[in-house]
């Protein structure tokens, strides 16, 4: 199979990906070195989301309390019966 970076450099070349964004730990601390082969913008996930807290806590966020949304509704579970507890 492909490497990540052989498959990024596809994504640029071929689909005109201007930036790729690494979704899974497994593929944290590649950002960097990814970038230079590519020449253009890789996120790191774990990084992203580090920075994300980092910023909710720097600037002391909450969620609002207003309520003005909709609670979403009841979700269908299909395909886990196996998985369900029985007393």
């Amino acid at each position: 199979g492909k490497t990540l970076t052989e498959e990024a450099r596809a994504a640029v070349r071929d689909d005109g990906a201007e930036v790729i964004c690494l979704g899974c730990t497994g593929m944290a601390g590649h950002d960097k070195t990814m970038e230079k082969e590519l020449g253009v913008p890789v996120l790191d996930g774990v990084v992203c989301a580090v920075k994300m807290a980092e910023g909710v806590f720097d600037y002391k966020l909450k969620h609002s309390k207003v309520n003005a949304f909709a609670k979403p509704g009841p979700k269908e579970w299909v395909g886990l019966g196996r998985f369900a507890v029985v007393d």
